[in-house]
């Protein structure tokens, strides 16, 4: 291999922004991950992979870079695109990025997309079916065992089943698993608008299928009485506890996931432990459900709807109301 060669394979640039976060003045912050190839002369540049945050603005839809030829070996994940690269602009649509207009002829750039739309909608629709299938595993075992999982066991499976799943796939599709969450995102512009209803019918359809699947595995007789959320308060009391559980975890989540000085590792780890707490302290009274896609999956497989309702509108209230409340001490 030529030392032209090397250097040309050396400019194989992977970059990510962030998206979507939080509202920022004119625009939104946005997350993109994308392929930057950079060729020179015709020759495409193929490998030295790194990867780079920077912050995109919806409003502009434009990210300027400098230095077209910095080297991959320069590039860190801490480092600042903003503050490396400048002059060429590339046009920005949503989660898509779909133009190049490159500063010299002799260098072109092509941006290639590996984030569509349809992968997030996978791994939302996985990441829910394993969520509500561990949940309903662990819920459907400790009743046929005489309870040997007790309260703790299943509150335990659940908010690790949400800490496993949210670390792996959160990257991809923000790992909402939950309508209340996708919604109350849509609502204060962390979620694009146009992506809510895929969304929330991947989750939906997750959920079910998860559902249907244990129903078959396990063949529970007693399936209705064991896996949904029936709850054993009144109707009002039944709403402000969903209301109040699914409240403590979005604000748990916005707190990690948007505050720049909030550790973002640690999202997982909250959001497990968040509904691990919530279970322990409402499972017994509602089914501690803050989810309405935990709620009608397994309605559907075990054909039970008492006070469906309340699971439908009670936790997206309390989600909006969970984000809002961090918004507001920001």
């Amino acid at each position: 291999m030529t030392r032209s060669q090397s250097s040309s394979r050396s400019r194989l640039l992977f970059f990510q922004g962030l998206l979507p976060t939080k509202p920022y003045h004119n625009g939104f912050k946005m997350r993109i991950l994308i392929q930057l190839l950079i060729s020179r002369r015709g020759r495409h540049l193929l490998s030295s992979r790194r990867y780079v945050e920077t912050l995109v603005r919806h409003g502009t839809k434009v990210v300027t870079i400098k230095d077209n030829h910095i080297k991959a070996n320069q590039v860190s994940k801490k480092m600042d695109l903003t503050k490396t690269l400048s002059s060429s602009k590339i046009v920005v649509y949503k989660n898509m990025v779909m133009k190049k207009s490159p500063v010299k002829s002799s260098t072109r750039i092509k941006i290639i997309s590996i984030l569509d739309g349809e992968f997030q909608l996978v791994a939302e629709f996985l990441g829910t079916f394993l969520l509500i299938f561990i949940v309903l595993s662990a819920i459907i075992m400790n009743e046929a065992h005489g309870g040997a999982l007790g309260l703790l066991g299943v509150a335990m499976a659940g908010g690790f089943a949400v800490m496993v799943i949210v670390a792996s796939l959160i990257h991809i599709s923000g790992s909402h698993l939950n309508p209340a969450i996708s919604i109350a995102m849509a609502v204060f512009g962390y979620l694009p608008k146009a992506q809510l209803v895929p969304y929330v019918a991947a989750q939906l359809l997750g959920s079910t299928t998860a559902s249907f699947v244990a129903k078959g595995v396990y063949d529970p007789a007693n399936l209705g009485a064991t896996v949904t959320t029936v709850p054993k308060l009144g109707t009002m009391e039944t709403l402000f506890v969903e209301f109040i559980t699914t409240f403590i975890l979005l604000f748990v989540i916005t707190a990690l996931a948007t505050d720049p000085r909030a550790v973002k590792e640690l999202v997982a780890v909250g959001a497990g432990a968040a509904v691990m707490l919530n279970a322990l302290i409402s499972a017994e009274s509602t089914g501690a459900s803050m989810n309405p896609a935990r709620t009608l999956g397994p309605a559907i497989a075990a054909g039970t709807y008492t006070k469906i309702w309340i699971y439908m509108v009670a936790p997206p209230l309390g989600a909006i109301a969970g984000i809002g409340a961090y918004v507001a001490l920001k």
